[in-house]
């Protein structure tokens, strides 16, 4: 990993600009090395698996793990309630999981795309800490951490963006970290490595991400298996273990 981290940021290097207009190129390698070092433990390549026949029963997607107990956020259009999968760490380390709860709204099924797996298989395990999608700003520095299914390969790809738009017209986050089928699901970070979004779809040149807030707000209710076709009680997550009721918290719609 050390090496693949010293090889990205060498290649950074030469594209400061992504990271704004800075001149201390040696301040943002340490930042962009923190963030991936923080971050890329947790994000896991994950495929649907058929624990009877042991074999591999879908095409590949990616996921980020957010609690030490195995809570795993990724898109609603890669998640089938109740569905067994295999997660692979980029280490290797390989365990089950389960389909949880996932949001697909009747009128607009692609949308908002938010959904919820958990690790079965005992233990404890890396993951990235979740930051506030409604924080960034437009042009922030992203970092995305997924698998993209041409590469076919056992580790992530790393790549660098920015934030277009902190919210469009449905309600996704854009960046330009470049997605591609295998991509979905995966991660999209902060500077600080903290997970933002989650990969949904492309469109050209456009990426659109999950924003991380949707996570927070239906966290109680993306446990149960299964799909809601209308947004779910709202519950707000403050901190992994801390949730509170909300008719309409501060930052989200009603």
């Amino acid at each position: 990993m050390k090496k693949i981290i010293v090889l990205i940021l060498s290649l950074f290097v030469y594209v400061p600009y992504i990271f704004g207009q800075s001149s201390d190129i040696k301040k943002i390698q340490s930042l962009t090395q923190e963030a991936i070092k923080k971050a890329y433990p947790a994000s896991i390549r994950m495929w649907a698996f058929d624990t009877v026949k042991m074999q591999q029963a879908g095409p590949q997607f990616s996921a980020v793990v957010v609690t030490r107990e195995g809570h795993i956020l990724t898109a609603a259009h890669v998640n089938t309630p109740g569905q067994t999968y295999m997660v692979t760490f980029p280490d290797g380390v390989s365990c089950i999981a389960v389909g949880l709860g996932e949001i697909e709204l009747a009128e607009t099924p692609m949308m908002p795309d938010v959904a919820m797996m958990k690790i079965k298989t005992k233990g404890v395990w890396p993951f990235a800490e979740m930051g506030w999608s409604s924080a960034v700003k437009v042009n922030d520095p992203m970092i995305s951490i997924s698998y993209p299914e041409t590469l076919n390969q056992k580790i992530p790809l790393v790549r660098f963006g920015n934030v277009t738009n902190v919210l469009n017209k449905y309600g996704f986050l854009q960046s330009t970290c470049r997605m591609e089928p295998g991509d979905s699901g995966g991660p999209l970070f902060d500077r600080h490595g903290r997970v933002i979004g989650l990969h949904s779809a492309i469109n050209v040149d456009v990426d659109y991400e999950v924003p991380v807030d949707l996570y927070r707000k239906y966290w109680n209710a993306l446990h149960e298996a299964r799909t809601y076709t209308a947004y779910p009680p709202q519950k707000v997550l403050i901190e992994p273990n801390l949730v509170i009721d909300s008719v309409a918290a501060p930052g989200f719609p009603a």
